[in-house]
């Protein structure tokens, strides 16, 4: 068995996240040095892939797939591909730095640093997960065309959430401001 470098790159900082939070919240440098210490994790593991991935190969690598809910056919697969490794090591890149250069916060650290790391694992899971091949494999007569077309609203709905709380950022505030009364 081979070592699995995108599990790993995807729940260490969801792990990380949860170390964060059971850091005393009197002890910011503490939190904000295991936040940064924790992100160069996934970022060795981001240079590694990059450096051992086969370009001559190309196509899909360091593929990990393994049975979940065997009785409609959904599995736990991850892989990367040539498009796919460089936006992983951005991503892995650009969170150490950002950990880094946000060692100024000062209002409720703990919980940015948290949310931060939480925020990596997001991040990487669209470009090694194998979304649309798993819905496909809950409908198992039928072309990836007809599963992206499915996806479709999904993914619309989604772009015009993000766009509404562009627009009006208050929607994503009005909850907290009401729970600190």
């Amino acid at each position: 068995m081979t070592f699995p470098i995108l599990s790993v790159m995807l729940f260490t900082p969801l792990a990380g996240s949860v170390v964060v939070l059971c850091l005393p919240k009197n002890k910011p440098a503490l939190i904000k040095w295991v936040a940064l210490i924790l992100s160069f994790i996934p970022l060795s593991l981001a240079a590694w892939m990059w450096f051992s991935y086969d370009r001559a190969q190309g196509g899909m690598q360091f593929r990990e797939l393994h049975p979940w809910i065997q009785a409609i056919g959904v599995n736990y697969h991850l892989a990367v591909d040539g498009i796919s490794v460089p936006m992983v090591c951005l991503t892995a890149l650009l969170t150490t730095l950002s950990l880094f250069y946000s060692f100024i916060i000062s209002e409720r650290p703990k919980e940015y640093f948290a949310f931060f790391l939480l925020l990596e694992t997001a991040m990487i899971t669209p470009p090694v997960g194998i979304n649309l091949y798993v819905v496909q494999g809950l409908r198992p007569r039928g072309r990836i065309d007809d599963v992206i077309i499915g996806a479709a609203p999904f993914v619309l709905t989604l772009v015009m959430m993000i766009a509404l709380l562009i627009l009006w950022p208050d929607l994503a505030l009005w909850l907290p401001r009401t729970a600190r009364g």
